[in-house]
């Protein structure tokens, strides 16, 4: 269920999903909960019945979604099991990581700037910005800017290190495929 679902909406879904205690909105539903059904629902939702008058319908399908998710899950990590059979059940939790770098600033519009030593383009205002993948390593670039009647000039050297250590199961997110490295042969012309 999203976040959201109006209660209606989530009883229905819950009742097709088995909790058939709970009342069936769509015949005859007067608006009254049973005794039966708000000790179902309270259950459901592990409250107590006396809390149960303190909160609305928005916070009792929040609370609905989350043990119907936590249910979910539960099942999804009970039901996989290992290849070769015994074992420790695979766990259905993940992640993956990755970086990217960007390079921005700003200098006169009608400068001259180079990465790497070659010069990139400067947007109207003189901002210029430029993205890289980042995978582990050391890297160094050197950022220069050059007055338009090149009688004054700025530089500044970047070094960069990514050294990523993994814990556990971590997986690479993908970079676009377009990124290179920061790298002087990476940058754009």
């Amino acid at each position: 269920m999203n976040e959201g679902t109006p209660l209606a909406v989530g009883i229905q879904r819950l009742r097709a999903l088995g909790y058939a205690e709970l009342p069936d909105l769509v015949l005859n539903w007067s608006g009254q909960w049973t005794a039966e059904q708000e000790l179902a629902l309270a259950e459901l939702i592990s409250m107590e019945p006396v809390r149960r008058v303190w909160i609305g319908s928005l916070e009792i399908t929040e609370l609905i979604r989350r043990k119907l998710i936590e249910d979910i899950s539960s099942a999804a990590v009970a039901s996989v099991s290992s290849p070769v059979g015994g074992g420790e059940p695979e766990k259905g939790f993940w992640l993956n990581v990755n970086a990217e770098l960007i390079i921005y600033g700003a200098t006169e519009p009608d400068a001259k700037v180079a990465i790497g030593g070659r010069e990139i383009r400067l947007r109207p205002d003189g901002s210029f910005s430029i993205r890289f993948a980042l995978p582990d390593g050391h890297y160094e670039l050197p950022v220069t800017a050059v007055s338009a009647d090149q009688t004054d000039g700025r530089a500044a050297r970047l070094r960069l290190q990514r050294q990523t250590e993994y814990l556990g199961g971590v997986g690479a997110h993908p970079l676009d495929a377009q990124l290179k490295p920061p790298q002087v042969e990476s940058v754009a012309l």
